[in-house]
């Protein structure tokens, strides 16, 4: 019994030794708690991260650690040696490397995207090198609360010794007008405080192109950039500008290094580090040539489908929409200036149109669908020169490129509608959809009035129609019959009660008495009213109403609760 005592006071003993330690650091970690690997303690931090006395990569990362995701610093300097280089892109002039305070990968500091010495861009990979000795300039971040870096735009202020030159900006000038615009200098003045997100007005600002990055003939677009004395230093950049006027690129070489240029725009501080004109901006001088600004025609239009808009009422329309902001549908009238990109795998196409098929004062109708909605299925559907009307819905996207929305429709082509909202392959049918109504008119045939039929679905059910019965779906009439038929689908209709589910390609037929249909109403459930290339033909008595579909499944289904059949002659 003494020994068990004893025994269990040792461990009380034990215990309170251990618990009084707990406080004490260990003088080195252990194996176990770093995957077996030693750990590197971290140096002493120093500096203060300005230019005469720049930060270490301690002092540094123990200031990026504690910051928040979304958080940046002000300029910092900070002095390391190049541990690991993932990449030196010579086509962006950026690189992205890590540094660290005696040049092995434990603690190191990334530097995501940045230039060269002085800000120049890097031409070749040899530039730097691992064990080279830097002090990089710029603004950190700790990227999604992990990864301690300096954010893209930062530079190298000194490589092995060698400091970068200095090369002071230009004195501001110009009021950023037509007739008086900025120069580089000032436009940086005015970009660079900015917070990412916010946009200037519509600015001129003369420059020399500096560095072209891209000119892409297929977008009709360049990149590069312009400073107030053709170096790379103090540049601004242009992002898929336009060539002269608002005109597509075609050439590569329509633009050069050394090329003096007005650059027409708006212009942001993106992600709060690099100042550039944003997508849209124009070329409105090169060398001295001016661009022929062509007035826009008058507006006309109300935006209906009988009295459409012309390009310059739609463009009065969009262009002070703000980002995000989208019209009611309204159709416009306009002739094909310039086809981006048809595209028969998506079925879509990106083209423009103005009142006078010019390039100037376009509209940009994006990945807009065939007449009817129907999927483009060749190039030589539309051609520059054809006079087009579109449906749908338009916005000015990121505030400066006005379009039509996707999902828009050709309605009217060449004066060819194909039924246009109406899209029936026989030009004397019409079809209007309000809500959960679709009505379907032959206006050949006169109607003949009280000679009406109502088809109620729902009661088919007591006439011996089973749940999800998808055959002999026929319902005799006193002047016909109305049959629903798989087509070409790959589904045939099925009963759910109270509804017949039309799918892709499916038909039914109406009628085949001795009158002729004049009108179909269908009352559908919902706002499944089958797809917007839904179609009808009319033969002899019979009227037949297509769900027609670019395939033979998928789509928009038609689920008809009741059928009314106006009969004529």
């Amino acid at each position: 019994m003494k020994k068990i005592i004893y025994s269990v006071m040792m461990f009380a003993i034990a215990a309170f030794t251990l618990t009084s330690c707990e406080d004490v650091p260990a003088p080195y970690g252990f194996p176990e708690e770093s995957g077996g690997k030693e750990i590197i303690p971290i140096g002493d931090p120093e500096g203060t991260g300005a230019q005469e006395d720049p930060y270490n990569v301690a002092a540094a990362l123990t200031r990026v650690n504690a910051m928040a995701d979304g958080e940046t610093t002000e300029e910092i300097y900070v002095k390391g040696i190049i541990s690991t280089i993932s990449e030196v892109n010579v086509e962006t002039g950026s690189a992205i490397y890590f540094i660290s305070d005696d040049g092995t990968t434990a603690h190191e500091l990334q530097v995501y995207r940045g230039r060269y010495l002085g800000g120049a861009k890097f031409t070749e990979e040899g530039q730097i090198k691992v064990g080279d000795e830097v002090i990089v300039k710029g603004k950190c971040k700790n990227f999604k609360g992990n990864t301690p870096e300096f954010d893209t735009g930062s530079e190298i202020y000194m490589l092995n010794g060698v400091m970068a030159e200095v090369v002071p900006m230009d004195d501001p000038k110009g009021t950023g007008v037509q007739n008086d615009p900025y120069n580089v200098a000032a436009a940086l003045n005015l970009i660079n405080p900015m917070p990412d997100g916010q946009m200037t007005d519509e600015i001129y600002v003369e420059g020399i192109v500096s560095t072209i990055q891209e000119v892409s003939v297929q977008n009709g677009n360049a990149t590069y950039f312009i400073s107030d004395n053709g170096s790379p230093n103090n540049e601004l950049e242009i992002y898929r500008g336009k060539y002269l006027g608002g005109k597509a690129f075609t050439s590569e070489d329509q633009l050069k290094v050394g090329d003096k240029v007005i650059v027409k725009g708006k212009c942001k501080n993106f992600k709060g580090n690099t100042p550039e004109f944003d997508t849209g901006s124009i070329i409105y001088m090169i060398n001295g040539e001016v661009a022929v600004e062509k007035p826009m025609a008058d507006p006309t239009g109300t935006g209906t489908q009988t009295d459409p808009y012309n390009v310059a009422a739609a463009l009065n329309l969009i262009t002070p929409m703000a980002d995000g902001q989208l019209t009611d549908e309204i159709y416009v009238k306009g002739i094909i200036s310039k086809i981006q990109e048809v595209s028969v795998q998506n079925g879509n196409a990106t083209y423009f149109i103005s009142d006078d098929g010019s390039e100037d004062n376009q509209l940009e109708v994006y990945r807009g669908k065939y007449l009817n909605g129907a999927d483009f299925t060749s190039a030589s559907q539309i051609k520059v020169g054809d006079v087009v009307i579109v449906k749908g819905k338009c916005k000015n996207f990121k505030g400066n490129t006005p379009e039509f929305d996707f999902g828009n429709v050709l309605y009217s082509l060449n004066g060819q509608t194909e039924g246009g909202d109406t899209p029936g392959q026989d030009g004397n049918i019409t079809k209007t959809v309000d809500g959960s109504v679709i009505t379907i008119t032959d206006n050949s045939v006169t109607a003949t009035a009280g000679v009406v039929e109502l088809v109620d679905l729902s009661q088919q059910d007591a006439l011996g129609w089973e749940d999800k019965q998808a055959e002999n779906l026929v319902v005799n009439t006193n002047m016909g019959t109305v049959s629903f038929e798989k087509g070409e689908g790959r589904n045939a209709p099925a009963y759910y009660p109270p509804v017949v589910r039309m799918y892709a390609k499916n038909y039914f037929t109406a009628g085949g008495g001795n009158m002729k249909v004049a009108k179909i109403v269908i009352t559908c459930d919902g706002s499944y009213t089958g797809n917007q290339t839904l179609y009808a033909e009319a033969d002899g008595t019979l009227m037949t109403v297509y769900n027609e579909h670019s395939s033979n499944s998928g789509g928009t289904q038609l689920r008809i609760k009741t059928i009314e059949i106006y009969y004529g002659e």
